[in-house]
C-alpha cells in the first residue's frame, strides 16, 4: 500500500476545509470531490484490493481513522461547508467507508461505533439528501456486517431506533420521497435483525407502514419509492413478528390487492 500517496491524500482534503464553516466554492488549488475520488481509488485498489495484505489494512486504518487527520476528523469539519461540491465530496467520503466496513468489518472493531455515531450525525445535520442516503449505505453495511462482537450494546441500536423514528415523523411532511424511503426500509432491516431491541417499536412502525400504504393508494400522484419501501419494510417487520400481520387478514389482503395493480412487487415472505 502506498502510505505517502494516502497521507498526500488526507493532508490536501483538511486543506479544503480551513475555515470553522463556509459557504464558498472550495479553493481552486485543490479540489474536494477530486481528493475525494482520489481516496476512493486508493482505497479500492491499494487497501481492499486482491494483492492487499492484513497489514496493508491496518496501516490504512491508523491513517483512515486517525483521531485528529482521519476522514471521520474531516466530515466532522466538512459538515459546516454548504458549497454542494463539499456534499458531493462527503457522500463520496461516505460511500468509501461503506466500501471499508462492507469488505473488513471484523478489523475494525475499535473503529465501528465511531463510524456509526458519525453516519447518525451527518443524518441528523447534514441539509444534504444525498449525503444522507449515502449515510444509509454505510448504516446498512455496518448491519450486514454480522460480526459477532457487534451486538446491539455495541451498536448502540436501541438509541439509533430511537432517533431514527423521531427523524421520521419529523421529516414526513417534508423532503425527498427517496430519503423518506431509506428511513422506511432501514427501519425494517433492524427490525429484522434485532426484533427484541426494537419490539417497543413495531406496533407504532406497523401502523407507519400501513399508512403510507393507504396514503399512496389514495394519492393522485403516489410516491411510488415510499410505497416500495413500505411493503419492503412490512415484510422485514413480518418476518420478525409475523402474528402481528396475520391478525389483521382482512386488511392485508385489501392492501396487497392495491399493491400489486401498482406493480409494486410484493416480497414472497408476506
Amino acid at each position: 500500500m502506498d502510505a505517502p500517496e494516502l497521507r498526500r491524500i488526507l493532508t490536501e482534503l483538511f486543506g479544503t476545509t480551513p475555515a470553522p464553516s463556509s459557504s464558498a466554492p472550495p479553493p481552486t488549488t485543490s479540489s474536494p470531490l477530486a481528493l475525494a475520488r482520489e481516496l476512493a481509488t486508493v482505497v479500492i485498489d491499494d487497501v481492499l484490493g486482491s494483492a492487499a495484505t492484513a497489514g496493508d489494512l491496518h496501516l490504512a486504518a491508523s491513517h483512515l481513522f486517525h483521531p485528529s487527520s482521519g476522514i471521520l476528523s474531516w466530515l466532522s469539519r466538512a459538515l459546516h461547508y454548504t458549497h454542494r461540491e463539499y456534499a458531493k465530496s462527503r457522500a463520496e467520503v461516505v460511500t468509501i467507508l461503506a466500501r471499508v466496513v462492507e469488505a473488513a468489518a471484523g478489523d475494525l472493531l475499535m473503529h465501528i461505533r465511531d463510524i456509526k455515531d458519525m453516519a447518525l450525525s451527518l443524518l441528523r445535520r447534514d441539509v444534504s439528501n444525498e449525503v444522507k442516503v449515502a449515510v444509509f449505505g454505510l448504516l446498512t453495511a455496518i448491519l450486514d456486517a454480522r460480526v459477532p462482537e457487534l451486538n446491539s450494546d455495541v451498536l448502540g441500536i436501541e438509541s439509533l431506533a430511537g432517533c431514527l423514528i423521531t427523524d421520521l415523523a419529523r421529516f414526513a411532511s417534508r423532503g425527498s420521497q427517496t430519503l423518506m424511503a431509506k428511513y422506511l426500509e432501514f427501519l425494517g432491516i433492524m427490525i429484522e435483525r434485532f426484533p427484541v431491541v426494537l419490539s417497543p417499536h413495531v406496533d407504532d412502525m406497523l401502523e407507519t407502514y400501513l399508512d403510507h400504504i393507504r396514503a399512496n393508494f389514495a394519492a393522485s400522484k403516489p410516491k411510488f419509492f415510499v410505497l416500495a419501501a413500505s411493503v419492503d419494510g412490512l415484510a422485514s417487520l413480518h418476518a420478525a413478528f409475523p402474528d402481528k400481520l396475520d391478525s389483521r387478514a382482512k386488511a392485508k389482503a385489501q392492501l396487497f390487492k392495491h399493491v400489486a395493480s401498482y406493480g409494486v412487487v410484493i416480497p414472497p415472505s408476506l
